[in-house]
C-alpha cells in the first residue's frame, strides 16, 4: 500500500511538471502542422469512403497542403483507401491525427487544449514504467526510474508538443508491459502486447522497430515462456506476416542513397546526443555532470547488475520451503530445488558444524526452549510434530503434500511474475541492453545511406535508460557488506540522485522561463499592435505562414510567400540570380506602400538573403523587432 501511494504522488507530480508550463513556450511550425493535419486526415479519409458526402474542408487557421500523392483518389474504393491509408502511414503514421481530431472536438484547438492532449499520455508513461519496472528488476529500481521518468527535462518537453512523442513511449511501454505478462501468464495478456504494437505502427513509422526487439527478447527469455509457446508464436504472427509485403515493398526506399534534410552523424554521436537529452534535457544545462551522473548509474546498473553473483531460482512452480518462514531479503523463491536437496527446506549451505538440519529456518514454536537442544529430541528452528519416517528425506512430512505434488508443495504461492530457473534480473538487463542498443543500431544502419536520425525518434528508449539508471541505484542502496560499506554506498548513491535532480530542476526552469522555439506567439501579436489594412505580408520561409496565422488575429490580409533562391546546377552554381530575383520581388510586392518580411529560418529557403536584401535597396525601414528565432522587418515607400 505504501508502494502504492508514492506512486500516485509520483503521477501527480508528473502532472503538476507539465501542466503548469504547458503554454510557456510558442507553438511551432510542427505543431501547426499536427493540428492541420487531424482537420485533413480524416476529411480525406472520408473522401474516399463517400466523396459526394464529404463536403469542403474548414481548418482552425491557415495550412498546408497535405503531403500526400493524389493518385488515391482515383480508383474502387478499396483502391481509394488502401492508396490513401498507405500513403498517411508513410508520413508517421495517421492514429495521433485521427486522435487529435477527436480530442479538438472535445476541448477545442488552444494551445492548452491541444497539448494536453500529449501531457496525458506523458503522465501514462509513469505508472507503466513503474509497472514494467518491477517486473523487470524490482520494486526499488522501478519506482526510481517512475521518478527520473517524471522529473526528466526531456519527458516533460515532449509532454507538452502538440506531436506523438508520448504517446509512442506509452504504447511502447504497454506493448513490452503485455509481452512480459504474457511470458508469465499467457492468455489475455499476448492480445495487449498486439493491439498496442499494432496501435504504435499507426502512430510512427519508425514503432515498426519494436518488432525486432520484442523478437529479441522472446529469444533471450525462451525457458521463461516457453509452457505458452503458442501464444507467443502467434502474436509474432500477426505481428510480423501482414507486413511483411509492405517491409519488402519499402526496402528498396529505405536502402536508396538520398539526402533528407537531416545532418549526418556517426554511431558515436548518435549515442552522445540520446545519453545527453535524456540526462539533462532540451537545453543541455548540467553538461556534463548530468550526462556523467545519470548516464554512470545506468552504466552502473548494467555493469554491476551483471557482475553481482547469480541468484538462481530453482525449477518448478513452488519456492523451496515456501511458507516455513520468511525468505531472508534478496534470497530466490523458486520450487523444486537441485542438487537433491529435499524439498520443504530452504536450504542455501549445510548447516554449521554441529547444528542440526535447518536450525535457524523457522522461530521455536511458542513453549520450546530457544537454544540447545529442544525437548523430545527435535532439532531446534523445525516446528516438526513428528520425525521423518524411515527413509525420507529431512523436512518430510512438515505439511502434507497434495497427491501427485512434492512434500512441502503449497505452502505458499511463489512471488507472482518472478522469474523461475533465471539469475535474478540478468535477463532483464539484457533485454533493457537490447532495448536501448537494437533501434539505434538499426537506424545508424539506415542513416549510412539516408540520414534519419533524430533524437526524438527514439523518444521511446528512454525508459529503458532510466530503468537502468533505476537498477544502478538500487543496487548502491541495497549493498551492504559491513556497515561501512553501506554507508559509503548510500552517500555515493544519494549524491547521483542529488546531481540527477538538481540538473533535472536546472533544465525545467530554462525551458519554462526562456523561449527556446520559434517565438511566432510574440511575432504576430507585434504586427498585429502596428498593422493596418492594405500591408503586405511577405513570409520567409513560407512556411511560418500557417504558425503565424494561428496567432494572427485579422483573417483577411494581404500576404505573399518568399522566394526560393537556393536551386544550383549540378556544378553548384545558383539557377537564381540577384537580378532575377529582384524582378520576381519587383512583381510581388508592386505598388504597394507598407510592406512586413516575417522571417524564420530564412538559410533553408534563401542563404544569400536576397529577399531582404532587395528590400533594403528599394524601399525604407522603418521598424523591426526580433524574437526567439523569428524577426520581423516593416519597410515603406
Amino acid at each position: 500500500m505504501r508502494r502504492f501511494w508514492i506512486l500516485v504522488l509520483l503521477t501527480l507530480m508528473a502532472f503538476g511538471l507539465r501542466a503548469g508550463s504547458l503554454t510557456a513556450q510558442s507553438l511551432w511550425r510542427d505543431e501547426v502542422d499536427a493540428l492541420c493535419y487531424a482537420y485533413e486526415f480524416p476529411h480525406m479519409l472520408w473522401e474516399a469512403l463517400a466523396p459526394e458526402q464529404a463536403g469542403g474542408l474548414q481548418t482552425p487557421c491557415a495550412c498546408p497542403p497535405p503531403p500526400l500523392p493524389t493518385e488515391w483518389t482515383a480508383g474502387t474504393l478499396q483502391e481509394r483507401v488502401v492508396g490513401l491509408l498507405g500513403a498517411m502511414i508513410r508520413q508517421n503514421g495517421p492514429l495521433y491525427y485521427f486522435l487529435l481530431r477527436g480530442w479538438v472536438a472535445l476541448a477545442g484547438h488552444t494551445e492548452y487544449a491541444m497539448r494536453f492532449f500529449s501531457l496525458l499520455f506523458g503522465v501514462l508513461c509513469v505508472p507503466l514504467t513503474a509497472a514494467l519496472g518491477t517486473r523487470l528488476l524490482g520494486r526499488t529500481a522501478a519506482t526510481f526510474a517512475a521518478a527520473l521518468m517524471v522529473a526528466s527535462a526531456y519527458m516533460v518537453w515532449y509532454g507538452q508538443e502538440v506531436k506523438m512523442y508520448t504517446l509512442v513511449p506509452a504504447l511502447v511501454l504497454l506493448a513490452l508491459y503485455g509481452l512480459r505478462r504474457g511470458m508469465d501468464e499467457g492468455g489475455i495478456w499476448w492480445a495487449v502486447q498486439v493491439v498496442a504494437t499494432t496501435l504504435l505502427l499507426y502512430t510512427h513509422i519508425w514503432g515498426a522497430l519494436l518488432i525486432p526487439l520484442q523478437i529479441l527478447w522472446l529469444l533471450v527469455e525462451w525457458p521463461r515462456w516457453r509452457p505458452r509457446w503458442r501464444g507467443a508464436l502467434i502474436g509474432m504472427a500477426l505481428l510480423t506476416l501482414p507486413y511483411l509485403p509492405l517491409a519488402i515493398w519499402q526496402a528498396p526506399a529505405a536502402l536508396a542513397r538520398r539526402e533528407t534534410g537531416f545532418p549526418h552523424h556517426t554511431l558515436g554521436e548518435m549515442a552522445l546526443i540520446l545519453v545527453n537529452g535524456w540526462s539533462t534535457g532540451i537545453m543541455t544545462r548540467g553538461w556534463p555532470w548530468g550526462a556523467l551522473a545519470c548516464g554512470g548509474t545506468a552504466a552502473l546498473g548494467l555493469v554491476l547488475g551483471l557482475a553481482r553473483p547469480a541468484r538462481r531460482q530453482p525449477q518448478g512452480g513452488q519456492p523451496v520451503g515456501a511458507g516455513l518462514a520468511p525468505a531472508l531479503r534478496g534470497q530466490p523463491q523458486g520450487g523444486q530445488p537441485q542438487g537433491g536437496q529435499p524439498q520443504g527446506l530452504p536450504l542455501q549451505a549445510p548447516p554449521p558444524k554441529g547444528q542440526p538440519v535447518g536450525a535457524g529456518l523457522a522461530p521455536a514454536l511458542k513453549g520450546q526452549p530457544q537454544g540447545g537442544q529442544p525437548q523430545g529430541g527435535q532439532p531446534q528452528g523445525l516446528p516438526l510434530q513428528a520425525p521423518a519416517p524411515k527413509g525420507q528425506p529431512v523436512g518430510a512430512g512438515l505439511a502434507p503434500a497434495q497427491r501427485g505434488q512434492p512434500v512441502g508443495a503449497g505452502l505458499a504461492p511463489a512471488l507472482k511474475g518472478q522469474p523461475q530457473g533465471f539469475p535474478l534480473h540478468v535477463p532483464a538487463l539484457h533485454f533493457l541492453t537490447l532495448w536501448l542498443t537494437v533501434p539505434l543500431l538499426i537506424i545508424w544502419l539506415i542513416s549510412l545511406r539516408q540520414p534519419l536520425f533524430t533524437d526524438r525518434y527514439l523518444i521511446w528508449c528512454a525508459p529503458a535508460f532510466y530503468l537502468l539508471a533505476g537498477q544502478g541505484w538500487a543496487i548502491l542502496r541495497e549493498t551492504t557488506k559491513t556497515r561501512r560499506h553501506k554507508r559509503i554506498f548510500h552517500f555515493v548513491s544519494l549524491c547521483l540522485c542529488g546531481i540527477i535532480f538538481f540538473v533535472f530542476t536546472l533544465n525545467l526552469h530554462a525551458q519554462a522561463a526562456i523561449p527556446i522555439k520559434s517565438d511566432v506567439r510574440a511575432a504576430a501579436a507585434y504586427v498585429e499592435s502596428r498593422y493596418q489594412p492594405g500591408d503586405l505580408l511577405i513570409f520567409q520561409i513560407p512556411h511560418i505562414r500557417y504558425t503565424f496565422d494561428y496567432y494572427f488575429g485579422p483573417t483577411d490580409y494581404l500576404w505573399a510567400d518568399g522566394l526560393y533562391t537556393n536551386h544550383r546546377t549540378e556544378g553548384g552554381e545558383y539557377r537564381l540570380s540577384e537580378d532575377s530575383a529582384g524582378r520576381w520581388m519587383a512583381l510581388i510586392v508592386g505598388e504597394r506602400s507598407r510592406v512586413w518580411l516575417v522571417a524564420s529560418e530564412v538559410d533553408m529557403w534563401d542563404e544569400r538573403n536576397l529577399v531582404q536584401g532587395w528590400l533594403e535597396r528599394t524601399l525604407i525601414r522603418t521598424d523591426e523587432a526580433h524574437f526567439t528565432r523569428v524577426d520581423v522587418y516593416r519597410y515603406q515607400r
